[in-house]
């Protein structure tokens, strides 16, 4: 389902027209900068589905694409582009299975024009082999992409030159800290740029659990921050920050905050037993030098749910996912 609700100021919700259904579970779901369309991202099976928004915020009719957009594999999120003239879509493609080869991931560049989608430009490097990207940010002011690429636990950096996107990588680093010692599988996560645009962050998500009863081993579960050079927006290598917490999902930030969720209860090994770790929300103070502080922790009740999406909502081009 697909709902709109609006939040006043008091925190009270309420819904604003009707829900609709939806083919699938949305992975991602994204507003276009004029507030005119809603879009969602299906990962499985893959597809894109776009709808107009009234002008009292509800939701309208689906717009008829002229084909079946091709979304690649396992797609993850969409982007507009700062102007709003093009959607940006990276495909996370699937590591090979015991049956099954790799599929590959890639960057898919749609035109967008009055909810109308049409693929222009498909960046993968290596054919999309070794290639795994879930989340994308763009430098609020330069030309440039930045790239969790998930499968490989990297930031990858790629220039764009009005809509066309440079098909080789500016520059690439991996996200994991030299402290931890990582235990497969082990996934890059969301990505966000800061307001100043002076750090792009990174979430690096461990979640190896043993029988029944989850038995967490713990890898790295750290947000890396990398220093944006304002002068050519290139980054450098991250610092680390331990998020006390386990398989962080989504992350969202407003200066001088971040807030940071954990997805699901995990479980450590106890000397009576198995220990367990509740899913939290957990908010940290940005420092100067990239470092976060922790503010505060709430403990939330999961269950057998998770926390899919956190944030600060805001005016417009928003996304959640």
């Amino acid at each position: 389902m697909l709902s709109v609700v609006k939040a006043p100021v008091n925190g009270g919700l309420r819904q604003v027209g009707k829900s609709v259904t939806l083919p699938t579970r949305p992975i991602h779901i994204t507003v276009d900068q004029t507030n005119r369309f809603i879009v969602c991202v299906f990962n499985v099976p893959p597809g894109i589905e776009v709808r107009a928004l009234l002008p009292d915020g509800s939701i309208g009719e689906k717009i008829e694409q002229p084909q079946t957009p091709d979304v690649g594999v396992f797609p993850h999120q969409a982007r507009f582009s700062p102007n709003g003239s093009w959607l940006l879509i990276p495909a996370r493609g699937n590591h090979p299975g015991k049956d099954s080869p790799e599929e590959p991931g890639s960057l898919r560049r749609f035109a967008f024009e009055e909810g109308r989608l049409r693929l222009v430009q498909v960046v993968a490097p290596n054919g999309g082999y070794g290639f795994g990207p879930r989340h994308i940010d763009f430098h609020p002011t330069l030309p440039f992409i930045y790239v969790s690429v998930e499968r490989q636990n990297q930031l990858q950096v790629f220039r764009f030159d009005g809509a066309e996107i440079e098909e080789s990588r500016r520059q690439t680093f991996s996200t994991l800290s030299p402290e931890k010692s990582p235990l497969f599988p082990q996934h890059a996560g969301a990505i966000h740029v800061n307001a100043a645009a002076n750090f792009v962050y990174v979430i690096n998500r461990d979640d190896l659990t043993n029988g029944t009863t989850p038995t967490h081993i713990t890898g790295d579960n750290t947000i890396a921050a990398f220093a944006i050079d304002p002068a050519n927006g290139s980054v450098s290598p991250p610092v680390h920050s331990d998020l006390d917490a386990f398989h962080v999902r989504t992350f969202s930030l407003s200066a001088p905050y971040i807030v940071a969720a954990s997805q699901a209860d995990v479980f450590l090994p106890g000397e009576s037993g198995p220990r367990k770790v509740g899913a939290s929300l957990s908010v940290f103070r940005m420092r100067a030098d990239g470092y976060l502080n922790r503010v505060h922790r709430t403990d939330m009740q999961a269950d057998r749910s998770m926390l899919f999406w956190c944030g600060f909502p805001h005016a417009y081009g928003a996304s959640w996912g």
